[in-house]
């Protein structure tokens, strides 16, 4: 027996729950991959205790962790790499209208390692920090703080 749903794939109920689960589900990545924000080069402190002071290159760190975000080379011939990283998410609150205009806000993550290695391209010492802030926009997270 032929039904009007049976003629219609849009008419089946199954099909529009799917369609609308579809769409919900688009909707929701494109706000969480649009309040999202990374730059620079993210080292691991971890990962830093295989390069062993007077013993690891230069060489060595670059081709672990890739070109550095910033290389400074001193008048004595000390180089200094720099792996500078930034990571920022959008609070969801942000995206509503008008709460937005008073607290859009952002959580910021952020990594430093530098690596400063002699004349000869030997690692001299290290230092890594990472911390975390929030950034505010809004009329009232946007404020100066006293």
């Amino acid at each position: 027996m032929v039904t009007p749903c049976t003629l219609n794939p849009l008419a089946r109920p199954s099909f529009l729950i799917r369609a609308g689960l579809a769409v919900a589900t688009s909707a929701f990545a494109l706000v969480t991959l649009a309040g999202c924000q990374a730059i620079g080069r993210k080292v691991d402190q971890a990962e830093l205790v295989a390069f062993q002071p007077g013993v690891a290159t230069c060489a060595q760190v670059v081709q672990r962790f890739g070109p550095p975000t910033n290389s400074t080379v001193t008048s004595d011939g000390t180089q200094q790499l720099t792996y500078s990283y930034q990571q920022m998410q959008i609070n969801p609150v942000s995206f509503i209208p008008i709460a937005s205009a008073f607290v859009r806000s952002a959580d910021v993550e952020h990594t430093e390692t530098v690596v400063t290695c002699d004349g000869n391209g030997v690692v001299q010492h290290f230092t890594s920090s990472q911390g975390q802030s929030t950034a505010g926009t809004g009329l009232i997270s946007g404020a100066k703080q006293k």
